[in-house]
C-alpha cells in the first residue's frame, strides 16, 4: 500500500513569491539580454532553420505533417519542430527575435523549478536558491544561446511541469491528475527524446522528498513495489520514445558502430564524462560547443574524473540519513544522465553541456536541501555561500554568453579548451575560405589531413580551397576521397556534385546531387545547386529525412 504524504507545511521564510520571479527576471535579463543580437551558429542552425525549407515557411498544416512524419537531423521531435515554425510565422528571420524566445523558455523552466521546490520542500529560501542556481549556471548556455537546442527548453519545460503535476497527483491521487502528468510527459518526449528519463525521477521524489514507500513491508522492493506498479502507465510511451529515436538516429548513420568505438572505449568515456559533467558544474571554466571523442590521458583526464565521481558518490552515501536529499540528487544526475552518457554512442562527441539541462536540476535540488531551516549561523553562512556561487557563476555565465556572439569566437574558444579538437579546426577553416584567405586555410587543412588521415574533414576542405581556386578537377579528387571516409555525409556529396557539373558532367552531377537530396531532406542548399545544375530533367527529387549531425 502506497503511503501519500501529508500537504505540505506552511511555506517557511524567504522572500515573497513575486520579489523571488522579479529577482530571477533581473537575472535572465542581465546575462542573456546580448543574445537579442546574435545571428546563426554554422552547427545544427543551418539544418534547424536556415537551410530547411519546411521550418522557414512558418506554420502550416503540410509543416504538421512534416514535423510528425519526418526523422529529419537524425531526430523526432515534432514539438521542436513546431515551435521554430512559430518563430518564424511570428518573427519571420529576426534570429534576434528567436534567440529571446530561447531566454524566455529558458526564465521559464526556472520558475517551474523555483514553484517545484515549493511544492516539494515547502521553503521559499531554498526554491529561490534553486532556481538562482540553475538559472545563472554556465553549462545551460549551450541550451539557450544555441537556437537549434531550443529542444532542450522544451523538454525542460514540460518535465518540471510534469514532476509538478505528479506532486499533486502524490498528495491526492486521482486518475484525472495522472493523466495529467502523462500528457505532460508526451509533450516533453515530443521536444526531446531524454525525457524518457521521466518515470526514474518521479520514483527518487516517491523516495525522497515525498516519502511514499510503504512502511507495511519487510524488504526495499515489498515498499518500493506499489510505486513501481504505479508506474506501468508510462511504460508505452518510454518504449515509443525509444523505439522512434533509434530509427532516427539509425537512419541517419548518426550511431556510432561498435567497430568504431568498442564496448570498452564506450564505458570507459562514460566513466570519465561523469567526471568531467561533475567537475565543469562545480567549476564550468573550460566550456566549449563540442569535445571530440578520443583517447583518454590518466593524469588530467581519467584520475581526476574518477576521484570527482567517487567522492561525490562517497559522500552522498556517507551522509545519505543526515541528508538524504545529497542522494536522492545525485541519484538524479546519473540516471537522467544515462540516455546520452554514450553507451550507444551517436556522433563523434564524448559529452556535451546541452546534456546537464536536466541533470544538473538533481545537483542543485541536493545541494539546497543542506540549507538549515531554522534561524542561526549556519543557516546564515549557507545563503552567503548560495550568494558567492550565484555571482560566481553568474559571472561565468555572462562571459561564457559572449563566446556565443559569432561562429569565429564560438570555435576559437572550443579549440583552445579542448585538445585534438578536428570539428572546431575544420569549422575555423571553413571561415577561412570564405574570407578568401585560402593559402592559410590550405596550410590549416594539410595539418588536419597529416594528423587525422582517416577523417573526412580535412580532405572535404581541401577540394574547397581548390573549388573555391577555380580547379574543379582537384578538387573532386579531394571529395572522392572525403566520400570514402564518409559516404552518408550528405554535404561531402554536395559538394563533389557541384565539383563534377563544374566540368561539364551534368548527368553525373546532377545524380550526385540527387543522392545528397536523399539523405539531406528538405535542404535550401540543396534546391539552389540542384537548380542551378537544371537537375529536373535527370530525376524527380525526393524529400527524405536528413542525417543533420545527429546532435541531442
Amino acid at each position: 500500500m502506497i503511503t501519500h504524504p501529508a500537504p505540505p507545511p506552511r511555506q517557511r521564510r524567504g522572500l515573497p513569491h513575486w520579489q523571488a520571479v522579479l529577482l530571477l527576471g533581473v537575472a535572465l535579463f542581465l546575462i542573456y539580454a546580448q543574445t537579442g543580437h546574435y545571428g546563426y551558429i554554422d552547427f545544427d542552425d543551418t539544418a534547424y532553420i536556415e537551410d530547411n525549407l519546411m521550418v522557414r515557411r512558418g506554420l502550416s498544416l503540410e509543416g504538421v505533417r512534416w514535423a510528425f512524419s519526418s526523422f529529419y537531423a537524425a531526430n523526432w521531435h515534432p514539438l521542436t519542430w513546431l515551435s521554430h515554425m512559430a518563430d518564424v510565422s511570428l518573427f519571420g528571420m529576426d534570429l534576434g527575435a528567436h534567440h529571446l524566445v530561447n531566454v524566455a523558455l529558458h526564465g521559464a523552466v526556472s520558475v517551474l523549478l523555483y514553484a517545484l521546490v515549493i511544492a516539494l520542500l515547502a521553503r521559499r529560501d531554498a526554491a529561490l536558491a534553486a532556481a538562482m542556481l540553475f538559472l545563472v549556471h554556465p553549462q545551460h548556455v549551450e541550451s539557450v544561446a544555441w537556437l537549434a537546442e531550443r529542444k532542450d527548453l522544451l523538454c525542460a519545460l514540460f518535465y518540471l511541469a510534469a514532476l509538478l503535476a505528479y506532486v499533486r497527483f502524490a498528495r491526492a491521487p486521482s486518475r484525472g491528475r495522472m493523466v495529467t502528468v502523462l500528457v505532460l510527459y508526451a509533450l516533453a518526449l515530443l521536444s526531446k527524446p531524454m525525457a524518457v528519463t521521466l518515470p526514474v525521477v518521479l520514483l527518487i521524489l516517491d523516495l525522497w522528498p515525498l516519502e511514499r514507500a510503504s512502511a507495511a513491508g519487510t524488504s526495499l522492493m515489498q515498499r518500493v513495489w506499489p510505486l513501481l506498479r504505479e508506474k506501468i502507465a508510462f511504460i508505452p510511451l518510454t518504449l515509443g520514445a525509444c523505439v522512434l529515436t533509434v530509427v532516427a538516429q539509425g537512419r541517419s548513420g548518426a550511431i556510432s558502430s561498435l567497430v568504431s568505438m568498442g564496448p570498452q572505449d564506450r564505458l570507459l568515456n562514460a566513466f570519465v564524462s561523469y567526471g568531467f559533467y561533475l567537475r565543469d558544474f562545480a567549476l564550468p571554466t573550460r566550456l566549449g560547443v563540442f569535445y571530440p571523442f578520443g583517447s583518454i590521458d590518466f593524469l588530467t583526464e581519467l584520475l581526476p574524473a574518477t576521484v570527482a565521481l567517487l567522492g561525490v558518490a562517497s559522500l552522498c552515501l556517507c551522509l545519505r540519513r543526515r541528508h538524504p536529499g545529497l542522494l536522492a540528487g545525485f541519484a538524479w544526475f546519473v540516471l537522467t544522465l544515462l540516455p546520452v552518457i554514450g553507451l550507444v554512442q551517436v556522433g563523434s562527441q564524448a559529452r556535451a553541456d546541452r546534456y546537464m539541462y536536466i541533470p544538473s536540476i538533481g545537483l542543485v535540488l541536493g545541494l539546497v536541501s543542506l540549507l538549515p531551516a531554522a534561524q542561526g549561523r549556519a543557516r546564515r553562512l549557507g545563503l552567503a555561500a548560495v550568494f558567492i556561487a550565484s555571482a560566481f557563476w553568474g559571472l561565468l555565465c555572462y562571459l561564457q554568453v559572449g563566446y556565443w556572439e559569432s561562429p569565429e569566437v564560438l570555435y576559437k574558444r572550443t579549440a583552445d579548451v579542448t585538445r585534438d579538437n578536428v570539428f572546431a579546426e575544420t569549422r575555423l577553416l571553413d571561415i577561412q575560405i570564405a574570407r578568401g584567405d585560402l593559402a592559410a586555410a590550405e596550410e590549416r587543412a594539410r595539418r588536419i589531413v597529416a594528423r587525422f588521415p582517416g577523417r573526412y574533414e580535412g580532405h572535404m576542405s581541401l577540394g574547397e580551397i581548390e573549388l573555391a581556386r577555380g580547379n574543379p578537377t582537384e578538387a573532386e579528387q579531394w571529395f572522392k576521397a572525403a566520400q570514402e571516409r564518409a559516404p552518408s555525409h550528405w554535404h561531402v556529396l554536395n559538394d563533389l556534385g557541384i565539383a563534377v557539373l563544374q566540368q561539364g558532367r551534368q548527368a553525373e552531377g546532377c545524380e550526385i546531387l540527387l543522392r545528397a537530396q536523399e539523405l539531406g531532406g528538405t535542404s535550401a542548399l540543396l534546391e539552389r545547386n540542384l537548380d542551378a545544375g537544371n537537375c529536373v530533367q535527370y530525376g524527380t527529387t525526393r524529400q527524405a529525412p536528413g542525417n543533420g549531425s545527429g546532435a541531442q
